[in-house]
């Protein structure tokens, strides 16, 4: 039974995630703004305990910039159903000019450049006004390289935090797709499943009545073979199967096939998985071809039999069959490319994309057809 891939998360795990995402970016934060601060403050000679306690804050400042947009301006501005660039930039201006204030108080209170000229009209005019000292002057351009080196870091702390977020955005939006895909996938080959269970039912079903009629001895062994196909294909259907286990399904089917012909026609049946019997393989892979070569195959010469050859080496299953048209030139009604083919090829998309590859030639008169898949590796069972 094919299940499909909706993800169920545990709400613990969920909690585990987002504090490791937490916990990544508060290290990022530090490793890009804060530390280079620290390492400023360490190469100072003069520091005092309201020194540290500045830079702190001020890294706290940057952090608060940081998860304010990443967790709210971002997501109601440029991820919301209206994205809105200018609502995203004005929101940031402000948060900026508010940032720069509270560091302005900070590093003008509480950092090692407390010493700023104070307010008022300084002696010394002119007519240019009022000069300010060389020691002021001197201050007030440190003050200033201060200012515009912190609104630096703001914008590089916005821009990291847009960057992480749109990218954890879209990496979310990419899986939920996959999810989608994968999904859709199983749910098609679920529905191709369930189109050749009873395309297969109705081809034995009608093999064991011509039996009735024949051999009621042969018609209880079909019966017992047909009892191991279907515990094969309505009860042990998992996703892959090994090839020896398919191989025994294609040898009970083809046992059904000999009783309802009773050797009017050559049937010759190679079987070999070499050293691939464990290698998984898609179940059912095989009986669309094999159910096509009975029904389209020519039953009534003797002369034209009918050639199954399923062989493995390295990994590599080969099918190829052939067989005869049973009424000579195919028409519409005869041509063996119903609904059974169309579900393998289908099949064969879906499961192995390029590593399955099907070859048919068709001249009217003979079919050959040549299947070859690229296995899976043995399961490996925790």
């Amino acid at each position: 039974m094919l299940v499909t891939s909706q993800m169920i998360i545990d709400p613990s795990a969920k909690r585990r995630q987002k504090v490791a995402t937490f916990l990544t970016h508060l290290l990022c934060i530090t490793i890009i703004f804060v530390l280079p601060e620290v390492l400023l403050n360490l190469g100072r000679t003069h520091t005092t305990a309201l020194n540290t306690l500045a830079l702190y804050s001020k890294s706290l400042v940057y952090v608060i910039v940081f998860y304010l947009n990443f967790y709210v301006i971002i997501d109601r501005t440029l991820m919301s159903g209206r994205r809105n660039l200018l609502k995203f930039i004005v929101y940031n201006a402000l948060l900026v000019v508010v940032a720069a204030i509270v560091m302005y108080v900070m590093w003008r209170y509480m950092g090692p450049e407390s010493n700023l000229p104070p307010r008022g009209r300084p002696s010394g005019g002119g007519l240019g006004g009022p000069r300010p000292q060389p020691g002021q002057a001197i201050n007030i351009a440190h003050a200033a390289s201060f200012l515009l080196r912190d609104l630096v870091i703001l914008i590089l702390t916005i821009a990291l935090s847009v960057a992480l977020r749109l990218s954890q955005h879209w990496v979310l939006i990419d899986r939920q797709k996959q999810e989608a895909l994968t999904t859709q996938r199983e749910q098609e080959l679920k529905s191709l499943k369930s189109q050749l269970n009873p395309h297969f039912m109705f081809n034995t079903l009608n093999t064991i009545y011509a039996l009735i009629s024949i051999s009621p001895d042969k018609a209880q062994t079909a019966v017992h073979e047909l009892s191991q196909l279907l515990r094969y294909v309505l009860y042990e259907n998992p996703r892959t199967v090994p090839l020896q286990r398919e191989l025994d399904f294609v040898a009970n089917y083809l046992n059904l096939i000999r009783l309802r012909l009773s050797g009017r026609m050559p049937v010759e049946v190679t079987l070999n998985v070499g050293d691939s019997g464990e290698c998984q393989i898609a179940p059912l892979i095989f009986i669309n071809i094999i159910e096509n070569i009975f029904k389209h195959g020519n039953t009534g010469e003797p002369d034209r039999g009918v050639t199954i050859n399923i062989s493995a080496k390295e990994g590599v299953v080969v099918c190829h069959t052939h067989n005869f048209h049973s009424h000579g030139v195919p028409t519409k009604e005869n041509r063996p490319h119903g609904i059974g083919m169309t579900n393998l090829q289908r099949r064969l998309d879906l499961i192995y994309g390029d590593r399955a590859s099907l070859e048919i030639k068709d001249d009217g008169e003979e079919y050959d057809l040549r299947l070859t898949i690229q296995l899976d590796p043995p399961a490996t069972l925790p």
